[in-house]
């Protein structure tokens, strides 16, 4: 995580290589994903865990999705054709519960931001 709200510096980007080998990045490839993060907002959030039972509506539907997941497993391991095609489920990537109902709010399968704001003026630019 990097703090970008008092952040007057550039900063590096360290890599762990665990094999031995080469990398190459080609141009225009994605190196890694940055998501500015004002300092301290994860101090100010606290997670809870709770008991699935206390919540019988959600246990219900962890249900209905361990059942569907278990058909789905064994159809996969018994190579039926049409759910080795399908591959896997998506019920998370569809945004819809296992009974195929859309969840309430609309589901993000990638984050789309607006582009920054360049408020540099053109003879501060780098290559200018």
């Amino acid at each position: 995580m990097i703090e970008t709200d008092w952040l007057p510096y550039t900063f590096t980007m360290n890599w762990r290589m665990t094999r031995p080998g080469s990398v190459r990045f080609e141009r225009g490839e994605a190196i890694c994903s940055m998501f500015p993060v004002k300092a301290h907002a994860l101090d100010k959030t606290r997670a809870e865990i709770r008991d699935i039972h206390d919540d019988p509506q959600l246990r219900n539907e962890m249900d209905a999705w361990a059942r569907k997941r278990a058909e789905f497993m064994a159809k996969f391991e018994a190579r039926d054709p049409a759910t080795l095609k399908a591959a896997w489920q998506r019920f998370y990537f569809k945004g819809e519960y296992p009974d195929g109902q859309a969840a309430e709010r609309p589901h993000s399968t990638k984050l789309r931001v607006a582009a920054p704001v360049d408020r540099r003026s053109r003879k501060g630019r780098v290559g200018s």
